[in-house]
């Protein structure tokens, strides 16, 4: 009796090894599962398969029809909705007619305005903070002054205007408009590409650069901020270590 016993355990000891593809031979695990069941047994169930005897055993079975390991041929690829699949085949191809849309990085061809509410890129900044009667705290290290103008001398549609004087001339013009003042946040956006075309899009803001002069709307809290800059201005204030300036 226990004799029978101790072949039945080594007979389904060696059965699941074989299934799972576990290392060693069919007799080994017979033998092992005879003498020592309540060690071999669990061994079988639990120990890990071997890559080798599993691919062997795939392709046999026909589920795998490439020489390459089993495990290396599942896909992982994302579909047009942002959905990732795991499959054993690739994605499929697009269609011949569909056409692959490059993303925007909102370089324009047409040059950017540089003139916004009666101030310029390039304007003197002593001129420009005496007309508007604006104030500051005074140049930086790094020879930045930041313009801080009046909200009484400020258009209806614009609630808060700022400028950055990099060397003495306007480098860059902030303004705040009212959300309803443009539209919206949609409107703006497609009234600008309308002029300059695709912008590069990131969360929460969409920019344009010509090359010379960049340009920055942030969707604000109930606003939104159009910034305007020198490039040129703006790179050099950042190389003395200036770490607030924008990038376009």
């Amino acid at each position: 009796m226990l004799l029978f016993f101790a072949v039945c355990v080594g007979v389904i000891t060696a059965k699941v090894a074989s299934d799972r593809a576990v290392a060693g031979s069919s007799i080994f695990w017979f033998i092992a599962g005879a003498l020592l069941g309540s060690i071999a047994l669990p061994l079988a169930i639990f120990a890990q398969p071997d890559k080798t005897l599993l691919e062997e055993k795939l392709l046999a079975s026909g589920d795998f029809k490439s020489s390459a390991p089993a495990f290396a041929q599942i896909k992982e690829w994302t579909d047009e909705n942002g959905v990732v699949h795991y499959e054993n085949k690739p994605p499929p191809l697009p269609p011949a007619s569909a056409k692959i849309i490059p993303r925007a990085d909102g370089k324009t061809t047409t040059p950017i305005d540089r003139r916004h509410i009666g101030i310029s890129l390039g304007d003197d900044a002593a001129t420009i903070k005496a007309s508007w009667k604006a104030s500051s705290f005074g140049a930086d290290k790094e020879g930045g002054e930041a313009l801080f103008f009046p909200t009484e001398s400020l258009p209806a549609s614009v609630t808060k205007l700022t400028a950055l004087a990099i060397d003495g001339r306007i480098a860059l013009i902030e303004i705040t408009y009212s959300n309803t003042a443009l539209g919206g946040w949609e409107k703006a956006v497609d009234d600008t590409a309308k002029k300059y075309g695709d912008p590069k899009k990131e969360i929460g803001r969409v920019s344009w650069n010509d090359g010379r002069t960049g340009l920055i709307l942030k969707n604000g809290y109930k606003s939104i901020i159009a910034t305007i800059g020198d490039q040129e201005a703006v790179n050099r204030y950042k190389q003395r270590g200036a770490v607030d300036a924008p990038k376009f």
